[in-house]
């Protein structure tokens, strides 16, 4: 058996023997810990929105990276037409 099996199988062991009450606080604080870990991970401002606007700033940057390109072929064009 892994010694993490062994952990989780103490740590249950112990559970039962707590009264119900306290049971009971102890679920609620581990319902209440994995609603913050949904929340930072999948949440607005978590960990998928980090990785999702990334993705746009790159998209973005390399349109920027165009555009400045053409601007600069226009702005040639201006001052050859200016002449």
């Amino acid at each position: 058996m892994s010694r993490g099996v062994q952990i989780l199988n103490q740590a249950i062991h112990r559970l039962k023997q707590l009264p119900v009450w306290l049971r009971a606080v102890v679920c609620i604080q581990l319902v209440m810990l994995m609603w913050l870990q949904a929340d930072l991970w999948f949440g607005y401002g978590g960990v998928h929105s980090l990785v999702v606007m990334g993705d746009h700033i790159q998209t973005q940057q390399v349109d920027n990276d165009r555009l400045r390109v053409r601007n600069a072929q226009l702005d040639r064009e201006v001052q050859m037409l200016k002449m």
